[in-house]
């Protein structure tokens, strides 16, 4: 995590509304995040859940539109209030920062690609999150992060 002088250190910190997550937005405060550093908190969001009901209703050869839009406006108020959350906890912790929101049928390639396009010095995420089924099924997002990533991945324990 070598940083010129005078440059600002950028730094992805993987978030969900998991406990797993907000620990490690707290290791970082408490650990390694220094003044002039950007905090990019990230938050991967799986645009088929709002669709699944209406995948499996097609199938039988019915598909109520209404279900989906319902789903879909459940998924952004959901994202909403999320996001609301992550900006006061940065706010209460005077982490500098933004907040994005990737979509990616995987959170480890999500993390990633965000973490490129702001030419992250590393990424933090915490040990385990809220993809239970798909953890059973690809492995941890953070063990794929620290499997994949060419940048520092800190993995807080939980």
């Amino acid at each position: 995590m070598e940083e010129k002088c005078g440059q600002r250190r950028t730094v992805v910190i993987a978030i969900d509304s998991s406990p797993n997550a907000k620990k490690a937005f707290q290791w970082y405060v408490d650990n390694l995040h220094r003044p002039g550093d950007h905090a990019v908190l990230v938050t991967v969001v799986h645009i088929r859940d709002a669709f699944t009901s209406a995948q499996w209703c097609s199938l039988i050869g019915f598909y109520d539109a209404d279900v989906t839009a319902r789903n879909i406006e459940k998924q952004r108020q959901e994202l909403n209030r999320q996001l609301q959350e992550l900006a006061v906890m940065m706010k209460d912790a005077k982490v500098h920062g933004t907040i994005k929101c990737v979509h990616a049928a995987r959170a480890s390639k999500g993390i990633l690609a965000a973490a490129e396009d702001c030419n992250a010095s590393c990424i933090i995420a915490g040990s385990r999150g809220l993809g239970i089924f798909q953890e059973a099924s690809l492995g941890s997002t953070s063990e794929q992060l620290v499997h994949t990533s060419n940048i520092t991945v800190v993995v807080c324990p939980d």
